[in-house]
């Protein structure tokens, strides 16, 4: 099996972006998928405040972007399988990082 981790792709093409532009895109993809997030919430008609689904969102993209997650999420998912397609083993790990981040922030 091969040594290659989901950690050590995402660092690798961060460093294949020119000077700095790996902390800016990495800014701006967090920025983009907090919105998102909390957007999603709002529009959930949960009875939170504009300034807690904020708070929250932002808090997942800083636990789900850390290696701490990163190398649990790399440990559990592996390399894709033999016969499994693209398809396949995107949708397993987003099941292991959604169980890791349900682990982390269940008890917020």
């Amino acid at each position: 099996m091969s040594k290659f981790s989901l950690k050590k792709f995402v660092k690798k093409e961060q460093k294949c972006l020119p000077n700095g532009r790996a902390g800016n895109l990495l800014a701006s993809v967090k920025e983009e998928a907090s919105l998102a997030i909390s957007s999603t919430l709002l529009a959930t008609g949960m009875s939170i405040t504009k300034q807690t689904a904020n708070d929250f969102s932002s808090e997942v993209m800083e636990v789900s972007t850390s290696d701490e997650v990163l190398n649990e999420l790399s440990e559990k998912v592996g390399t894709p399988l033999e016969s499994e397609t693209e398809g396949e083993f995107v949708q397993r790990a987003s099941s292991a990082l959604k169980n890791i981040l349900m682990s982390k922030l269940g008890n917020k």
